[in-house]
């Protein structure tokens, strides 16, 4: 994807719009294929009947991935275009970790140094996606995964850009507060696991603005927010002797812990989203400690810490799909490391 010259020696003319659209295209076409002949799996079909039976929330997961297919499955409509709903937070997913990948271009000295690094490390983060064949997966089937993908990448958006905030505009940030609390409570409607990015966020915050940033009013009209926005789950479990957070308490801990258990867990992440990103993040996380930029590397905790519970719960039992969100979390950063070799 690097810029190339003619053989003449002139510059040809670099269109990283028509390579953008071109990956797009391709990840397009295999989801609408593969959505058009496939018949609903179990679990989306157990997804699709929270919108057949609405309430504040279910036994296993929280309600918003029965929420935002209530319209279609309301009008009956076919398997296919309840399928479009997957297919466009998939595109988001796309675009979303192309602009994260973009605005961390200059954090990083040799990130940046070649001509169209940004677009370059744009277009790299679309193909990392594309390559990661358990994402085509959720791209066609909509699971609680495929919406907590999108939304750990806007929590970082909006993370990244409090923490870059100039100082003078910092006291003025009140709706970029409200926004983040928003993405957390809606992060928590979709998954009990967003707790985790969520410790990310205070990690992060903490880190970039100091502990003084707890005597201004943003962070906790943040957690209000995000508090009002997930408080249906939490309704719900109160009506139900919390029965889904005892449910998750035990699912997450499996059987018992084996280590051959957690060899397979690794081999199976390196099927499932691809050698490529895996050699990425080694890449990434070797750029960022080399270079000790610390505020840029808080940013990993997103892949980190969700990635890092993970696998150790994989000994007791895991699925390869729990750690999606995280994986396109490190998408930016790979990216970038991968565009700068």
């Amino acid at each position: 994807m690097a810029h190339t010259s003619s053989s003449a020696g002139s510059a040809t003319v670099w269109h990283p719009t028509k390579r953008l659209l071109s990956l797009l295209a391709i990840g397009v076409l295999i989801h609408s294929v593969f959505a058009t002949l496939l018949t609903l799996s179990v679990d989306e079909a157990h997804y699709a009947y929270y919108a057949v039976r609405l309430d504040w929330s279910y036994f296993d997961h929280p309600p918003l991935v029965g929420w935002i297919q209530w319209p279609l499955i309301a009008l009956h409509a076919p398997d296919a275009v309840v399928r479009l709903i997957p297919q466009a937070l998939w595109l988001i997913a796309c675009l979303l970790a192309r602009k994260l990948a973009m605005d961390f271009n200059g954090m990083i000295p040799g990130w940046s140094d070649r001509p169209n690094a940004k677009e370059v490390a744009g277009l790299w983060a679309v193909a990392l996606v594309l390559c990661a064949p358990l994402m085509h997966v959720l791209a066609v089937g909509l699971l609680p995964d495929t919406l907590l993908m999108v939304l750990t990448l806007l929590i970082m958006q909006s993370t990244f850009a409090l923490c870059t905030l100039p100082t003078e505009r910092q006291r003025s940030s009140t709706l970029r507060w409200i926004a983040l609390g928003g993405l957390l409570g809606l992060a928590g409607l979709s998954k009990y696991t967003a707790i985790i990015p969520a410790l990310a966020v205070i990690i992060i915050l903490l880190f970039a603005r100091g502990i003084r940033l707890l005597t201004t009013i943003g962070p906790w009209l943040a957690l209000l927010v995000a508090l009002l926005v997930v408080a249906p789950v939490f309704i719900w479990n109160a009506e139900h002797d919390w029965v889904s957070f005892v449910y998750q308490l035990k699912h997450g801990a499996g059987g018992s812990w084996q280590i051959r258990r957690l060899a397979a867990f690794i081999g199976i992440q390196l099927v499932a989203y691809g050698p490529l990103l895996a050699v990425g993040t080694y890449l990434c996380l070797r750029d960022i400690i080399q270079q000790k930029k610390w505020l840029i590397a808080s940013f990993t905790l997103f892949f980190i810490l969700p990635f890092g519970v993970t696998a150790a719960l994989s000994g007791g039992g895991s699925l390869p799909h729990w750690t999606a969100p995280a994986w396109l979390a490190i998408v930016p950063f790979a990216a970038n490391a991968i565009g700068a070799q």
